[in-house]
């Protein structure tokens, strides 16, 4: 997936707001930047908000021609919204029925790796190390091909 340029240049979350605000402290919540957060590069805390953390300008847009694929947000926007009414009952449950969300929680944090950047700079490099091959033939075993390349992508 080559992601050189970027079009869109909106605000795309690969930390969900719906998981962030799971970090408010609830004397905190009804400030306007409730987030405690830590920036790595000046090693300073600050106030901010959900929506001011976890994003990329353009984070899911593609170079190149158009993608037959639905933008992230679009993909994961039943876990993103299910999430906090998931958390909230395991809170009030005292997690005891965590188990009853297994599937749903392993799938929204399958959705969290796939989103984050570290996800999209390991892809990056696998696929600058891929190569294609061309069938040339399939041979009437149906099951055996003749190749040619390898040719760089």
């Amino acid at each position: 997936m080559v992601r050189k340029q970027k079009t869109r240049k909106r605000r795309d979350h690969y930390l969900p707001q719906g998981y962030l605000r799971g970090f408010i402290d609830p004397a905190r919540t009804q400030e306007d930047r409730p987030l405690w957060h830590f920036d790595i590069r000046t090693k300073q805390w600050d106030e901010r908000s959900p929506s001011e953390v976890g994003h990329g300008q353009g984070f899911y847009d593609y170079a190149g021609e158009k993608v037959s694929m639905e933008p992230a947000d679009i993909t994961f926007a039943s876990l993103e919204r299910n999430y906090p009414i998931v958390r909230e009952r395991l809170i009030a449950n005292t997690f005891a029925t965590w188990t009853e969300d297994r599937e749903f929680l392993l799938s929204f944090m399958q959705m969290m790796r796939a989103r984050s950047p570290l996800f999209f700079k390991q892809q990056d490099e696998a696929g600058r190390t891929m190569q294609a091959y061309r069938i040339t033939e399939v041979l009437p075993d149906q099951k055996t091909l003749r190749v040619s390349g390898p040719f760089p992508l």
